[in-house]
């Protein structure tokens, strides 16, 4: 999934991901951050993260990408079920 969204005035890309994990940590269920590193997407510098929580079908594992271009974050994201995470894994490095 690739979402776009403006950061507020004068944010920059560390904290509009700092602001998006936090909210995420309080709606998503039993949410555990696994970790955060900068990268790169396309030759931009960016920030990852990665985590769990839990969906009404189960445990989720998920890995995001956030990149700041013209004056907007860019937000990839990689789901799959826990169980079979190790599976896809892989492919979103």
């Amino acid at each position: 999934v690739v979402h776009r969204d403006r950061p507020r005035e004068g944010e920059e890309l560390a904290g509009y991901v700092t602001r998006q994990l936090d909210a995420m940590q309080a709606t998503l269920p039993g949410m555990a951050l696994l970790g955060r590193r900068p990268c790169t997407l396309g030759g931009v510098p960016a920030e990852e993260a990665e985590f769990r929580w839990t969906a009404e079908h189960g445990l989720l594992h998920q890995r995001q990408a956030f990149v700041l271009r013209a004056g907007r974050v860019i937000t990839v994201t990689a789901t799959a079920p826990v169980r079979l995470w190790g599976r896809y894994a892989a492919q979103v490095d």
